[in-house]
């Protein structure tokens, strides 16, 4: 869970965490971008 501790919010971007695991040994997280589909991988 996140939690904001100090300063002032920047930016306006979020993620949406899908989900998570292990694929041949390599942990991963699964998210989804706010911004659009030109950003991240495919």
């Amino acid at each position: 869970v996140y939690q904001h501790h100090s300063g002032s919010v920047v930016g306006g971007h979020a993620i949406r965490i899908l989900g998570w695991g292990t694929e041949n040994g390599t942990p991963y997280w699964l998210a989804a971008n706010s911004w659009n589909e030109d950003w991240g991988d495919k």
